[in-house]
């Protein structure tokens, strides 16, 4: 039996939208906090406006994993489509996205 593959990532992997694109990558973004103001990382905000808010204001951005609602919603979309999925997030030491 063959099985669809899907990819996937957490936005922390910062994939071109070329990679995304060609290899038809879900990515699922994490959440970005600037002066208390939420944003999904890739879609509402990229890294030239988290270094812009550095730069003017010093102040280093904080990050919010993606909840377990998002993630369940996510692979029960997709494995109810009868894809296995590979997902690539960043380490444990890092965040509770793993």
């Amino acid at each position: 039996m063959n099985k669809k593959v899907l990819i996937a990532s957490d936005s922390t992997c910062d994939l071109t939208l070329e990679l995304i694109e060609k290899f038809g990558i879900k990515t699922l973004p994490l959440t970005v906090i600037l002066d208390g103001k939420e944003y999904k990382d890739g879609l509402e905000i990229d890294p030239d406006k988290i270094y812009e808010h550095y730069e003017n204001t010093k102040q280093l951005p904080k990050t919010s994993a993606i909840n377990i609602g998002e993630f369940s919603d996510f692979f029960a979309k997709y494995t109810s489509e009868g894809y296995a999925i590979v997902l690539f997030t960043i380490s444990a030491q890092m965040s509770s996205t793993y």
